[in-house]
């Protein structure tokens, strides 16, 4: 019996879709949605595998996504929420688990997702870390320059 909604079907192999890659944003089946498992992102993982290495040790860390079921998605980036750099599970200071339900027209999915934080980081972790940090100094000083100048004009 057809169904009467549409169902998304893998990108690699027109099975039933599972769930999107957070990455190439493709529909894939379970046994598709590793980022090894499909074109775009094996690609550019076999690429630009010299690139994901831990910024303070220089381990190899590669970045892990994988499904549970048809619905729940796990994934890892294996990098820094504060200053983006891949970092290795011993040099993680703060571990993270976060929970995203994202529909996907009349179904939904979770993703189960690790935030990690570096230890430079995890200290700043409130206020978005050492990025967030630089883009509140430089806003302030913004704010501290503009009133200077009015001030003085």
């Amino acid at each position: 019996m057809a169904s009467l909604y549409p169902v998304h079907s893998c990108h690699e192999c027109e099975a039933e879709a599972a769930g999107r890659c957070p990455t190439c944003r493709h529909p894939l089946c379970i046994d598709h949605f590793p980022r090894h498992a499909h074109a775009p992102c094996a690609r550019h993982l076999a690429q630009h595998h010299d690139e994901y290495i831990c910024y303070v040790c220089g381990a190899e860390v590669v970045p892990e996504q994988w499904s549970t079921a048809v619905f729940a998605h796990t994934i890892d980036a294996h990098a820094c929420v504060g200053c983006n750099r891949y970092i290795c599970d011993a040099h993680t200071r703060r571990t993270d688990e976060q929970v995203k339900i994202v529909q996907d027209g009349l179904r939904s999915h979770r993703y189960h997702i690790t935030a990690r934080s570096c230890a430079l980081c995890a200290p700043l972790r409130g206020a978005g870390g050492l990025v967030g940090v630089s883009w509140w100094v430089a806003g302030f000083v913004t704010v501290v320059l503009a009133g200077w100048f009015l001030y003085h004009a």
